[in-house]
């Protein structure tokens, strides 16, 4: 009797040191989830940070090239037309075809799939198609290599399926900056790019912006 008692107790606490034992690998797991989730929020309110000191710093520039532009108006028409290109902020807008060599259009834009895919072979240099902020760098499941850039106004622009990556999280690019190459990675069955823009984080058509040809030789 006194055999099975101690085996009792030797279970018994055997079973409360695995208990206690999983309680603190759940309680270190929250911790580092916690952890995560605090770098994340860091990063995204530094990535906003960057952006909105960018606006800023563009609109004073803006503002600066207008006064000065009201006050050469009527003297000095080169310098006009000088400060009316450095006032445009059309780099920003998404209209430069990402890929400018070789290509075919395999996918249309529709409901069903809201991006266009462009048909090219492996290692096809992809382009920014606006300047803007890379704010991701990331590996999917089903669209592979994935670079995101928000172009620091209502535009953002993504681009899949990449072989290579040629940027960087935080990198500040130009309109027609190298940025990748074309590639087949994630759900993918040949080398494609998978090129899609958002307004106001809903995706258009990239034809309202840039008239895309079916193939280009």
């Amino acid at each position: 009797m006194k055999k099975i008692y101690l085996i009792f107790i030797t279970i018994f606490f055997v079973i409360l040191s695995i208990i206690c034992i999983l309680r603190i690998i759940v309680l270190r797991e929250n911790i580092r989830v916690i952890n995560q989730e605090n770098k994340m929020q860091n990063y995204i309110i530094s990535i906003l940070e960057k952006e909105i000191s960018f606006q800023k710093s563009e609109m004073q520039l803006l503002r600066e090239n207008q006064s000065l532009f009201q006050t050469t108006q009527s003297s000095n028409p080169n310098l006009l037309s000088a400060l009316s290109t450095m006032t445009n902020l059309s780099r920003f807008q998404p209209d430069f075809l990402p890929i400018q060599s070789s290509y075919a259009i395999s996918q249309e834009y529709t409901i069903n799939h809201q991006s266009i895919d462009l048909s090219a072979p492996r290692g096809t240099k992809v382009f920014s198609s606006a300047a803007g902020i890379v704010v991701a760098c990331y590996e999917d499941k089903n669209l592979g290599n994935v670079i995101l850039i928000d172009h620091l106004n209502s535009y953002k622009t993504l681009y899949a399926h990449l072989d290579q990556f040629r940027v960087s999280v935080n990198t500040f690019l130009e309109k027609g900056q190298e940025i990748g190459t074309v590639g087949s990675s994630g759900n993918s069955t040949n080398p494609h790019l998978h090129f899609q823009i958002y307004k106001d984080n809903d995706p258009i058509d990239p034809n309202t912006l840039i008239k895309i040809p079916k193939f280009k030789n």
